[in-house]
């Protein structure tokens, strides 16, 4: 029992030393740990408060930059960095220094300059100094007027005013007033309205807003039907139109050549090839078999029977083709495969204009000419395959060549020489 309890107390002094040294060993590391952490904060401070307290020695004049950097650079390991450019800006550098801190020296050096500096660690930055510039702030301009029609005076409303070059505008109200804010006197206001001339106006020269849009007079989608024109919104009728812009951008000599690929319901056959010739038109396909299968051509309100090649494309201002029995009531029977309507250009007031186009085209064979023989090779020949039509029919050969001669002239159609019929080639083949 007192072994034990003996041993007991042993284990419990043994295990309070154990703890001792534990702690013991902890707050020595910490206490050394903080040591390190003071004397390298020291070092830092002391060498940070070096480096600024270096001390230079410059005696220079007239030197450029450049060789009052590099002196630097030598004395106080200082790197520089700037351009070339910033270089041509400096004035050369005077100045006689004994002993003083780098800070100071470079007050000094950079204070007559169009330069200034920082200081980075061991690293001075060169760079411009900001001039100051008189900055002056624009007021936007305040702008009210009212927008009416010319027409009749009324105001519009919902006109889109805004200026030109920027994202900046505003619309009319129910009276046709609008308010804007304009950056300056240069901007331009942009009116805008559908139906009606869109209208710029330079604020500067402008006074007075009250704004008058003239109505716009344009012909939308206009067409030539029988005798008139008309809106094309306003036909029931098949009509398609080729204008004079379209003909212009396709290389063509034949009328009908502007009209192949150009609209439905329209197929075109290719011609004979020659040069000014084009090719076959045919609408809503064939209407007869034995009787002609053309359109009606129609130039100017009167039909047109002649050659459609000699019409020159360069006059025509527009093309228009009646494809069904309702657009061509008023010609009859003879717009029974369609009409092509045609007009041609006219003359315009106070405006002169002169044009010339010239086209050459050259046709020849595919194949090159056959070898052929004369008049006088002709007939005998003939004579010679009656001959021998009429020995395989079982004639003997002084026989067939008698009949041959005899009927030469039956065989041929007629006589070209000044002799009788048998004569025309005799018995032995020859003229």
């Amino acid at each position: 029992m007192k072994k034990q309890l003996k041993l007991k107390i042993s284990e419990k002094k043994t295990e309070q030393q154990v703890f001792n040294i534990l702690v013991r060993k902890s707050i020595y590391k910490t206490t050394r740990a903080i040591k390190l952490t003071f004397f390298v904060l020291v070092f830092a401070l002391n060498a940070s408060a070096n480096s600024y307290a270096q001390k230079v020695s410059l005696n220079e004049k007239d030197a450029n930059l450049k060789t009052v950097f590099k002196e630097l650079r030598n004395q106080t390991g200082y790197f520089f960095i700037y351009t070339d450019e910033m270089l041509k800006q400096s004035k050369p550098v005077s100045i006689k220094v004994d002993r003083k801190d780098i800070e100071d020296v470079l007050v000094q050096i950079f204070k007559e300059q169009p330069l200034t500096y920082t200081i980075k660690e061991q690293v001075i930055v060169v760079k411009s100094k900001l001039e100051p510039t008189n900055i002056k702030i624009a007021k936007d301009i305040t702008i009210t007027g009212k927008v009416s029609s010319a027409l009749d005076g009324g105001p519009l409303v919902g006109v889109s005013v805004k200026v030109k070059g920027i994202q900046k505008g505003t619309i009319t109200n129910v009276d046709g007033v609008f308010t804007i804010n304009v950056p300056d006197n240069s901007a331009i206001l942009q009116f805008t309205y559908i139906g009606y001339t869109t209208l710029e106006l330079n604020i500067a020269a402008q006074k007075d807003w009250n704004i008058s849009l003239e109505i716009e007079n344009k012909q939308l989608d206009e067409v030539v039907v029988a005798f008139g024109t008309s809106e094309k919104r306003e036909i029931t009728s098949s009509v398609s139109q080729v204008s004079s812009k379209d003909i212009e951008q396709r290389p063509i000599s034949n009328l009908n050549s502007a009209l192949a690929g150009a609209m439905p319901g329209v197929q075109t056959s290719a011609g004979s090839g020659q040069p000014g010739e084009g090719p076959d038109i045919r609408i809503r396909g064939f209407g007869s078999i034995t009787n002609a299968n053309g359109p009606l051509y129609v130039v100017d309100g009167a039909p047109y029977e002649g050659v459609i090649s000699n019409i020159n494309p360069d006059d025509i201002e527009s093309i228009s083709v009646l494809k069904d029995a309702s657009a061509s009531a008023l010609y009859g029977a003879r717009a029974a495969n369609g009409v092509i309507l045609i007009s041609t250009k006219k003359g315009k007031s106070n405006r002169n204009n002169f044009q010339l186009k010239l086209q050459n085209g050259v046709t020849s064979r595919a194949l090159p000419n056959y070898d052929k023989v004369s008049a006088f090779e002709y007939y005998p020949l003939m004579w010679e395959s009656y001959r021998n039509t009429a020995e395989n029919n079982g004639s003997t050969l002084d026989q067939a060549s008698l009949d041959a001669s005899a009927n030469i002239k039956d065989a041929l159609g007629y006589n070209p020489c000044n002799v009788a019929n048998n004569a025309i080639v005799r018995p032995d083949g020859t003229i």
